[in-house]
């Protein structure tokens, strides 16, 4: 993913709960990686992710990238190169409608797409356990479901084409 440079879409889970849980990435060509940061902290200098996330040279695109760019921060990552698509929607709603940019509620991915008129992350909503709380097994198992694994990737399945969309 460095060495092409193309954008990637990111997103995190397992935010609040000390090193992050698990960034899912999805390059432009539609391949997902899943990285666990929480069970493996080495992947950040000795993997390399740090390095991909902190490329001023590699867009990443991210859906209200806050609370994402601040647990990375705590693990000792500073990202450069973000392109929030919920900060882009409020600009674009600004220069549109003249909303506020300010004091604005946020708009939530599945929202965002509807918006964008793209399919949306079926499974919102409908995992019924978290499996970054510090008192569920599922975060320790080695291999996560797959139910959960395709909720992920539909979190970042979506940014590459919104970008699209709102970046002009």
């Amino acid at each position: 993913l460095l060495k092409e440079g193309s954008p990637i879409a990111v997103d995190m889970e397992g935010i609040n709960t000390g090193v992050t849980g698990l960034i899912q990435i999805r390059d432009v060509h539609g391949n997902f990686s899943f990285f666990r940061p929480r069970k493996n902290p080495a992947l950040y200098q000795e993997g390399g992710l740090a390095k991909l996330l902190e490329s001023p040279h590699i867009l990443k695109i991210l859906h209200a990238s806050t609370g994402d760019a601040a647990s990375v921060y705590k693990d000792g990552v500073k990202m450069w190169g973000v392109y929030d698509t919920e900060v882009a929607h409020r600009v674009l709603e600004f220069q549109i409608n003249g909303a506020s940019l300010t004091n604005v509620q946020s708009i939530g991915l599945n929202n965002l797409c509807a918006y964008c008129g793209i399919e949306s992350n079926p499974l919102k909503g409908k995992i019924k356990f978290n499996p970054w709380n510090q008192r569920n097994e599922n975060e320790n198992k080695t291999v996560m479901s797959e139910e959960f694994m395709l909720y992920c990737a539909w979190d970042v399945e979506q940014l590459h084409e919104i970008h699209q969309i709102l970046r002009f």
